[in-house]
């Protein structure tokens, strides 16, 4: 009985296929890392494009892009922010989930500012019976006093938003499954 006990003890001892083990253990891990890794690379390309597509946006809307008329302005500049994100990003960004949002305003210094409003309460906050000015001319109040999906007039301040919603592969420590990329840009519009 002592022989036997003796022999499973140094069996016990023995490390054979320890390293099997501790690369069952790490190598999921490892794995992981790699591909954490990549689709972060992946964003980053993405990201970049976005805001290329962005500038490039602005460049063709800030001079009216000459003889095109409002409709085939919008057009143009729509089908190049397609086209920039698709070349710098090497055909990985999906045109579908690309999203163009373009505001108008007054003034630089209007940009993503509420409409003004008569405070009647001191609570900092629009409530709806208060006066306020419709800047947009929407009929209604907004937090957001710019005038969307214009690409502005002659002299105007106008703000580029290309978004791309990124469907993540590794969701790791509450990071978001759906990742929202941005590129912006705001710009005066020339007088044209």
């Amino acid at each position: 009985m002592n022989l036997r006990f003796k022999k499973a003890l140094k069996s016990l001892k023995s490390e054979k296929g320890a390293s099997a083990i501790e690369f069952a253990f790490l190598a999921p891990i490892f794995l992981m890392m790699i591909v954490a890794m990549m689709e972060l690379g992946i964003m980053m390309v993405i990201q970049n494009s976005l805001d290329a597509a962005a500038r490039e946006a602005s460049r063709l809307g800030i001079t009216g892009s000459g003889t095109l008329n409002a409709a085939e302005r919008e057009e143009a500049i729509r089908d190049r922010v397609i086209e920039v994100v698709q070349n710098l990003s090497g055909g990985i960004a999906k045109p579908e989930n690309i999203v163009i949002s373009i505001s108008a305003y007054d003034e630089l210094e209007n940009l993503a500012q509420p409409e003004p409003f008569e405070d009647g309460n001191d609570n900092d906050l629009y409530d709806v019976g208060e006066v306020y000015t419709d800047v947009n001319g929407n009929g209604s109040y907004d937090e957001d006093q710019g005038l969307s999906d214009s690409f502005g007039l002659s002299g105007q301040a106008v703000d580029y938003r290309i978004t791309y919603n990124w469907d993540s592969i590794v969701s790791l420590m509450g990071i978001a499954e759906t990742v929202t990329l941005e590129g912006r840009v705001a710009v005066m519009n020339e007088e044209f």
